[in-house]
């Protein structure tokens, strides 16, 4: 079975009264839920600083592998932060917003114009945005709603607000290949929901706003039938 997990370690002690982001340490991996079809999906438990209550981060990345206790450096960056044209470690920053808007509904029981939808297809859609010649070939795995998904990540990418945003944060190995065993290691990426405009732009009309362009549509169809209809005035 594919490893796709891993665990951060973050030095707290060298942050002191800085932010939190300010300075990132290591990742060692701890715990993943197994997919017993494929791969390992998420959430994958990471230790913070030793810490015994686990953070869970997405996986980015299909084509890169990691193992159990392997630690390596990472670099740590707020989604809100990067400039458009931005590229980490291989991913830009649109797809970075694709894979945001599919992390957020991890855990959820639907998407919003596509229905019902479980966390390994949200999985195997996060690694098709940055691996698609590894993921989309994988027959039962990488659905029709897996795919559904990706398209419509590609349509909210655009419309994402820093308040959406800002609400990610993304652990990037360095190029120190210190500790790397399989690597090199994912990018991975963490949710923590604020307070605000903590939801995703919509992708799709709502069934209301469907029905009233469909209403205004026929009623144009009808004048224009009358007009046509109407005996000409000598």
């Amino acid at each position: 079975m594919r490893m796709k997990t891993v665990v951060l370690a973050l030095s707290l002690s060298l942050i002191g009264f800085t932010p939190k982001f300010s300075f990132a340490d290591t990742l060692q991996l701890e715990t993943a839920t197994g997919n017993t079809s494929g791969p390992d999906i998420y959430p994958y438990g990471f230790s913070v600083d030793g810490s015994t209550s686990l953070t869970s981060l997405s996986c980015l990345n299909y084509n890169r592998e990691i193992t159990f206790g392997e630690e390596w450096n990472v670099t740590v960056t707020g989604l809100s932060s990067l400039a458009p044209t931005a590229t980490i470690d291989g991913s830009s920053d649109t797809e970075l917003r694709e894979d945001a808007y599919l992390d957020y509904y991890y855990n959820h029981t639907t998407v919003p114009g596509i229905g019902a939808v479980s966390n390994s297809e949200l999985q195997y859609a996060i690694w098709d945005i940055l691996d698609p010649s590894g993921v989309s070939g994988l027959t039962g795995l990488f659905d029709s709603t897996a795919q559904n998904l990706v398209y419509a990540a590609e349509g909210a990418a655009a419309g994402e607000s820093n308040a959406f945003l800002s609400q990610f944060t993304l652990f990037t190995p360095t190029t120190d290949q210190t500790g790397w065993t399989a690597g090199p290691p994912q990018q991975f990426l963490e949710f923590i929901p604020g307070t605000g405009n903590d939801a995703p732009p919509a992708v799709t009309p709502e069934p209301s706003s469907l029905a009233l362009l469909g209403t205004g549509f026929l009623g144009m169809v009808a004048i224009m039938r009358r007009k046509i209809a109407a005996p000409v005035k000598a």
